[in-house]
């Protein structure tokens, strides 16, 4: 019984799908096999290309103001919000010390340009001509007083060496007569020596340019004491052959032979003395006689070159210094509006610290960043419409107005920085930070064919374009277009299509097939 109703039960199933079957069938013979989900007509339009970018509002000028150096804070002259033009002070810091330094340089440079001007203009005065001609005449008799030394310095070697013969060839009265000869030769040249020592003692008086007199005595201090001691020498010579004289009456004695031995190199020595005091005598005399001739000439063209980078150097320091003092002062470098003040009187600032900004709120623009893949298109003045999220009815147009030349990377995007000046209207107020979405124009072309974006199929592989062309109500057919310009929301067609056209997107439905498959 139990089986028997099974049997029913699968019987009266089959005739009831079998019904619904050839219903389905026959619904779907009666319809086309799709759905239109949406349509549009082709279009003769226009086409712009744009390139969408999102930044923030800022104003032309945003300056943060330092001061350049650090020191005690005298004056702050301005509050938030106040109106500021350009050159106006702003706050100063106590500038004593640095006021002295720019004095200090200024007096410096003044010596150094008057100590030029004057080696320009100079001419030696009469006093100066006769210093000069004293030291000379000064360095001419310490010249002929080491001559002389010199002779009286050779003549006692020879006399020595005679001395010497005659003392062991015995006393005759020819040597008797030389030793005396020299005695006299010894005389004479003590008085020479005195007569050149009375020479270094002499005093002269001059004209000063003043009118004044003054004495002058070019002999006395090294050349007096050259004098003295020649004439010392030669007065202990004089004494020499006195006793020389009297021990060769006294007949020769070994004593006698060794002090003419040592009368001997002390009197070579005296040479290699003499000569080396004429040596430094004529040097003294040529180093005078240049010295006066340099008064009597104009200065030459290097030392003029020293004096005159003397004063550029003054001038480099006078303008360190100034720079030093102009970096205790901030001072508006804009016309704008003081957004914020951080220093205090009787603060101490440090150099480079925020001490307060100026914002120019006369003009705006927005730096976006652009993706590498759209910079070329990119372009210096093309059009750019802004959506402002603090004003969503308003669209405020802009400039391109600079691209950096050189890229940043995020997160592995490289972007370029593009500047966008804003042009809002009279009755529109920005201020800074706004969110802003910038739509740049990159092309633009009218009277094309155009099409809605979502119409349009792309093979990856063949990189071909395809659009479903309504032919009729029942009829739907593939076309292969060629697209050209292109927005986000629609595309210029080159061929494929024509004006008129309607194009669609379909939702073919699937059938229910018992047997496994679907129409």
């Amino acid at each position: 019984m139990r089986k028997t109703l099974i049997i029913i039960v699968v019987f009266l199933l089959l005739l009831l799908s079998g019904y619904f079957y050839l219903q389905r069938r026959e619904q779907l013979a009666q319809s086309p096999a799709f759905e239109i989900l949406r349509q549009a007509e082709v279009q003769i339009g226009q086409v712009r290309a744009a390139v969408n970018a999102t930044g923030s509002i800022e104003p032309e000028a945003l300056v943060s103001l330092t001061f350049g150096l650090a020191g005690t804070i005298q004056e702050v002259t301005v509050i938030r919000g106040q109106q500021v033009e350009a050159g106006d002070v702003l706050a100063s810091l106590d500038i004593g010390e640095l006021a002295l330094a720019v004095q200090q340089a200024e007096n410096a440079l003044r010596i150094q340009q008057l100590t030029l001007q004057q080696r320009l203009n100079s001419q030696p005065s009469p006093a100066t001509l006769a210093s000069a001609q004293a030291d000379i005449d000064a360095a001419e008799a310490n010249v002929a007083v080491a001559q002389a030394n010199l002779a009286s310095a050779n003549a006692a070697v020879l006399q020595a060496k005679a001395q010497k013969a005659q003392l062991l060839a015995g006393p005759r009265a020819g040597e008797i007569a030389s030793v005396e000869a020299q005695l006299a030769a010894a005389q004479f040249q003590q008085r020479n020596a005195q007569i050149a020592y009375d020479r270094t003692l002499e005093c002269r008086t001059v004209t000063t340019a003043g009118g004044g007199q003054e004495e002058i005595c070019p002999g006395l201090g090294a050349p007096e004491e050259q004098a003295r001691l020649n004439l010392e020498n030669v007065n202990a010579s004089l004494v020499a052959a006195e006793a020389q004289l009297a021990d060769l009456r006294a007949g020769a004695r070994a004593a006698d032979v060794q002090s003419v031995d040592a009368a001997i190199a002390s009197a070579e020595a005296g040479v290699l003395a003499a000569q080396g005091s004429v040596a430094g005598a004529e040097a003294n005399l040529a180093r005078v006689q240049a010295g006066y001739q340099r008064l009597m000439e104009p200065p030459t063209a290097d030392e003029i070159a020293v004096l005159e980078a003397q004063v550029t150097s003054g001038e480099t320091n006078l303008a360190l210094a100034q720079l030093r003092q102009s970096k205790s002062v901030i001072v508006a470098p804009l016309s704008g509006t003081v957004a914020n003040v951080l220093i205090h009187q009787g603060e101490q600032a440090a150099p480079g610290a925020p001490a307060m900004t100026i914002v120019n709120e006369g003009a705006y623009h927005i730096n976006v960043n652009v993706d590498e893949i759209d910079i070329d298109q990119i372009a210096l003045g093309q059009e750019v419409e802004m959506a402002l999220d603090a004003l969503p009815d308003m669209v405020v147009t802009g400039v391109v107005a600079e691209i950096a030349p050189t890229s940043a990377s995020a997160g592995g995007v490289v972007t370029y920085l593009v500047t966008i000046n804003i042009e809002p209207p009279d009755d529109v107020v920005l201020r800074p930070g706004m969110s802003a979405n910038g739509s740049i124009v990159v092309d633009e072309i009218d009277n094309v064919l155009i099409v809605p974006n979502w119409a349009i199929r792309l093979d990856r592989e063949t990189g071909e374009a395809f659009v479903n062309l309504k032919k009729s109500e029942t009829e739907i057919e593939e076309v292969v277009v060629q697209i050209g310009l292109r927005n986000e929301s629609i595309s210029e067609i080159l061929s494929g299509l024509k004006a008129g056209d309607v194009v669609v997107v379909t939702n073919e439905r699937e059938t229910l097939n018992f047997f496994g498959g679907s129409n």
